[in-house]
């Protein structure tokens, strides 16, 4: 019971407090308040009327499918994509920094020692909806995730209907379901999946041992040359 008393008190003495600062610099805090509200609430609408604009998310559509392409392409260069899942896969691995297995997210890597993530801080997304790789007729694409409305008013997974029997690059063509006034909505992935090559580092090895060889080679006519002088 006394606990209890001891509870009421105190909260008792805080509502006392705050009531006793407020009616001392509420006069002066008040207009901030309110100031700080407006900014706020300006703030926000202004955002929203931005990032709803037709033309603010063709650029940011563009902006990221270009990266994560950009992206993939590097971690070709160093783990070899082997393969890619499905034909339809969320792009939500580009945050990892390490894992343990061959595969991450949708990849299926020949050397995933080689990973050198995180490559995003946060994996790019529009409307809250990751980025996606479809299997297309002509290649392999990035592009907006399902649901999301592009700039041109059609919605994907609805409108824009991706199989592997569908050309993806007639879509990103001007005037195409992927092109918003003569801007792609997409990318194609300029690389070959699933071709077994040696990483980067391998390679440069290689070519080193390559170019002795070549040097030994073209060494070894002189050295017979002086051999047969001093026989002679």
């Amino acid at each position: 019971m006394n606990g209890l008393k001891q509870l009421f008190r105190i909260i008792g003495n805080s509502v006392k407090k705050v009531t006793s600062f407020i009616k001392k610099y509420g006069k002066r805090i008040f207009p901030f308040l309110v100031v700080l509200f407006a900014v706020l609430i300006t703030f926000v609408m202004i955002y929203n009327v931005v990032y709803n604009r037709p033309f603010f998310r063709t650029r940011l559509i563009a902006f990221d499918t270009h990266k994560i392409s950009q992206t993939l392409k590097e971690i070709d260069s160093c783990c070899n994509i082997l393969s890619v899942r499905s034909q339809r896969n969320t792009i939500d691995f580009l945050t990892v920094r390490s894992f343990v297995s061959s595969e991450i997210g949708c990849l299926n890597l020949a050397y995933p020692q080689q990973w050198k993530g995180p490559y995003f801080r946060d994996n790019p997304s529009i409307k809250g909806r990751v980025y996606e790789i479809v299997k297309a007729k002509d290649g392999n694409y990035v592009i907006p995730g399902h649901g999301v409305v592009l700039p041109n008013g059609l919605m994907m997974g609805k409108d824009v209907v991706i199989t592997k029997n569908v050309s993806v690059d007639a879509m990103l063509q001007k005037g195409g379901d992927l092109n918003y006034k003569g801007i792609e909505l997409g990318k194609r992935l300029d690389f070959e999946i699933g071709d077994w090559d040696f990483p980067k580092k391998s390679k440069k090895k290689m070519q080193d041992w390559h170019n002795s060889i070549e040097e030994i080679n073209d060494a070894l006519p002189f050295a017979n040359n002086e051999k047969q002088q001093m026989s002679d």
